[in-house]
């Protein structure tokens, strides 16, 4: 396991090590999820496309759920 630290500001503000930003690949714009597993925070990049989240989501259900995921995608892109 590995740890690195950052200080919070007046205003409740980070700044992202470079080394998680590196590991992350994130960039200027991109949001990051904070999630709860029972006591702990995981930090995670966000998906910059919600089709992209349902797939994530869809990890580990039985069939293809690629056939779902990209009829989902093409009737959202038409809305």
């Amino acid at each position: 396991m590995k740890a690195t630290a950052a200080s919070i500001t007046s205003k409740y503000q980070i700044t992202v090590p470079k080394e998680v930003r590196a590991d992350l690949k994130i960039h200027k714009g991109d949001r990051l999820l904070f999630i709860k597993v029972e006591r702990t925070w995981k930090l995670k990049k966000a998906p910059s496309r919600f089709v992209d989240a349902l797939k994530e989501l869809g990890k580990g259900l039985k069939g293809d759920a690629d056939i779902y995921h990209e009829e989902f995608e093409k009737g959202w892109g038409e809305r």
